[in-house]
């Protein structure tokens, strides 16, 4: 089959541009692969320097509450931090109505509550 020269000539300059295109994306995506391992590589080490600094707070809790108990006799609750699984969030409560909350719930949820507000601006519980 015979092509003109013209096209043919379009066509090498296409592909020399389409062949430039691709080697410079070739190198970003080397780029970026390199970015990704170095990245990779900071998240082993954050992970062991959390995992440490966890144990060593929960260590100087336990510590902590030893102490207290010698000196004064009290009986003090360990917190602990405890490692959670990525992209999990920790368990809500079962019961959300016990819930402490400082937000303002508005005034007909109040009157439904039966909290009211006196004269001075003191709160009145009716129930």
């Amino acid at each position: 089959m015979w092509v003109s020269a013209a096209l043919m000539k379009s066509l090498i300059e296409d592909r020399a541009l389409y062949m430039e295109e691709w080697h410079r994306a070739g190198l970003a995506n080397e780029r970026l692969i390199g970015e990704q391992l170095a990245l990779r590589q900071q998240k082993i080490k954050d992970d062991i320097t959390i995992d440490w600094m966890r144990h060593r707070v929960n260590a100087l809790e336990k510590l902590n509450a030893q102490l207290m108990l010698k000196a004064t006799g009290i009986h003090v609750p360990i917190p602990e931090i405890v490692p959670t699984r990525p992209g999990t969030l920790t368990d809500p409560p079962l019961d959300m109505t016990y819930m402490p909350s400082f937000e303002d719930v508005g005034d007909s949820e109040a009157a439904r509550l039966g909290v009211e507000h006196e004269g001075d601006g003191t709160l009145v519980f009716r129930k």
